[in-house]
């Protein structure tokens, strides 16, 4: 299949306005998903009800539910990842995107965030170019929405995407100061302005509440500690971001990703710089369904909150924290001085001090508890495991709105999940010279 790439009115420099798109109607559509049921809307329908029904009749593990000063605390022993529903991934992929045969339209270089629709489709910005990229269920390349500027309907900064009702996808493009509203088939369909509150417009996705409005997030913040050798964890913000006005409101401060002062000594001048630990903790956020989970890596922990963000319903797994062994650390040091390698020293001040940052890098005692959280379009939250480098077995916990197991996934394919759907998850991989695929597998029940 050949892309397309959505082009402008040139006469005003605008795109075709179409009926029934104006901000209003459109902001009630996504609300109501254009049927009156905002749950179903949200949804994203797998090309076949098995392995959906399959996954949804699994007997949960409820844990054990206590209150504790209003919040209700669902605890799960050390034994709920082995009692829990067992799935796997198909050996087969239903879709690979990406890879060293891929127009170059569609390159998937910096990829950081991957949208399932409910017809199959994936949505994914281009990091390069500032280009909407849309790919059939199939893989097929199919659609290039937007290009790099500053005139309507295009994007030059853009930090994220967010799934609405109907398939509307939501992009915040800060140098821009605007959200646009896009959808699959029309392309930019709506404009306005951000607000002035930096988190709008810099801040990352993290999904769409029910009532349609946004969660974002700055939760990696570069800071600076007192001295060298110091490790600590710079505060971070979560908002809810309105889309009607573009307005964000407070929701949460959490301890951000940990990061370690060191000395540098770059030709010859010493200064203190911060850099991300490795193997360190992290802080994660994101909507599921009227809620909003979070979690800051303090033990197998994962709190739900309400918009205002008060926490209502805590989720505790006794999972002990896996040590960070010296062969994690050898492996973590010699892929990132093989990529300094392949660059051959391009665009760096110093190589040769590069490589000794690299050689002597900060690293964690601990592997945090998790990677990650991905909400699902049915009301699923997926808690994706830590892993180091030469881990053979992935593994990512279902766990639905009331704190319960519903599954325990594990996999040996290449690849770390992007997005999850009812019955597929989206995982990205990079190869030898970092090119990146994208590849779809169905979950299915270990047999």
């Amino acid at each position: 299949m050949r892309a397309g790439i959505d082009r402008f009115d040139g006469a005003a420099g605008r795109g075709p306005r179409r009926r029934g798109w104006r901000r209003a109607g459109l902001l009630v559509m996504i609300a109501t998903g254009c049927a009156g049921d905002s749950d179903a809307a949200n949804r994203l329908e797998p090309a076949s009800g098995t392995a959906r029904s399959v996954i949804a009749s699994a007997a949960p593990l409820p844990g054990t539910s206590r209150t504790e000063n209003g919040v209700t605390i669902v605890e799960h022993g050390a034994d709920a990842f082995d009692r829990a529903p067992r799935f796997t991934l198909d050996s087969v992929p239903l879709a690979v995107m990406g890879g060293q045969d891929e127009p170059a339209d569609f390159d998937l270089t910096r990829v950081s965030q991957v949208v399932l629709l409910r017809d199959g489709r994936v949505a994914t910005f281009a990091g390069i170019g500032a280009r909407l990229l849309l790919f059939a269920a199939d893989g097929t390349p199919g659609r290039v929405l937007g290009r790099r500027g500053r005139g309507p309907r295009e994007f030059w900064a853009p930090t994220g995407i967010t799934l609405l009702a109907a398939d509307t996808l939501l992009i915040r493009d800060g140098a821009n100061r605007r959200l646009s509203w896009v959808t699959p088939d029309s392309g930019v369909v709506e404009e306005i302005p951000l607000s002035g509150n930096p988190l709008a417009a810099r801040g990352s996705p993290g999904g769409a509440l029910r009532d349609g409005r946004v969660i974002v997030h700055a939760l990696y913040n570069v800071a600076y500690g007192e001295s060298a050798d110091t490790v600590f964890r710079p505060l971070g913000e979560v908002g809810v971001l309105d889309p009607a006005s573009g307005a964000v409101t407070p929701l949460a401060s959490l301890p951000g990703h940990e990061l370690a002062t060191r000395e540098t000594r770059y030709r010859g001048r010493r200064s203190n710089e911060s850099t991300v630990l490795g193997f360190g903790r992290g802080a994660h956020a994101v909507a599921l369904d009227t809620v909003v989970a979070t979690a800051i890596g303090d033990g197998y922990t994962v709190d739900f909150r309400t918009p205002d963000g008060t926490i209502v319903r805590r989720i505790v797994v006794d999972q002990p924290r896996r040590a960070v062994t010296q062969a994690m650390r050898d492996d973590f040091i010699a892929t990132a001085l093989e990529r300094i390698e392949r660059s051959s020293g391009e665009a760096m001040v110093d190589p040769a001090e590069s490589r000794r940052l690299t050689r002597e890098h900060p690293f964690a005692d601990s592997l945090p508890p998790y990677r990650g959280l991905h909400a699902s379009s049915d009301n699923r939250l997926w808690v994706v495991d830590a892993t180091a480098f030469d881990d053979s077995i992935r593994a990512a916990t279902m766990f639905d709105l009331n704190g319960a197991i519903l599954g325990r996934l594990t996999y040996t394919l290449e690849g770390h999940p992007m997005a999850f759907g009812p019955d597929r998850v989206v995982l990205r991989s990079r190869d030898a010279d970092d090119v990146v695929t994208l590849s779809v597998y169905r979950i299915v029940p270990v047999r």
